[in-house]
């Protein structure tokens, strides 16, 4: 049985009422979340031909790629990946020979990671698939429609980091609390 993708769901859906709903959920984190999980897992085996490395170990590649001498708490914060997994992470790189990691002279606790050639060369061609495998999946919008989504995340990403939407969660919660204390 041959698994049915989300994408393709989306794409084959009519304006017929009888047509297959791409959601069985209309909460926007849950649909952004499983379009963002379908394409990683379609487009992971292709990255790991092309490069050795998974999604997660080129987000991990890049981060060092861009910012030479950053730290592992660096790269666990700006990632969102867990600590021991940016631990094994960073660990298969290096044995890979992707990045080099450089103790600090002043804090024990505090290792600095940089790109190898080889790592730098690796990103690259990370960098070309990516182009191509973004260019496939938003093939169905409009360069249009392309800038708008761009412009919509780049509000909920601004949104999301703000003071102000931290406040209203803190509220939210605190009305939340209470009532289920009832």
């Amino acid at each position: 049985m041959h698994s049915v993708s989300i994408l393709s769901i989306v794409l084959k859906t009519t304006t017929r009422s009888s047509a297959i709903k791409p959601f069985r959920n209309d909460r926007l984190t849950y649909q952004l979340n499983l379009v963002a999980q379908q394409a990683i897992s379609l487009n992971d085996p292709i990255f790991i031909r092309e490069t050795g490395c998974n999604l997660r170990e080129l987000r991990v590649l890049r981060l060092i790629c861009d910012s030479p001498d950053v730290t592992f708490a660096s790269i666990a914060k700006y990632t969102g990946l867990e600590r021991s997994l940016t631990s094994r992470i960073i660990q298969k790189l290096i044995a890979q020979g992707l990045i080099e990691r450089h103790n600090s002279t002043k804090d024990a606790r505090v290792f600095w990671l940089k790109p190898s050639e080889k790592g730098l060369e690796i990103r690259q061609i990370a960098r070309n698939v990516s182009n191509q495998l973004e260019e496939i999946l938003t093939k169905p919008l409009s360069a249009a429609e392309m800038e708008t989504l761009q412009n919509y995340l780049a509000r909920l990403d601004g949104w999301i980091n703000s003071d102000a939407y931290h406040d209203q969660l803190a509220a939210a919660s605190d009305v939340m609390g209470h009532g289920s204390k009832s």
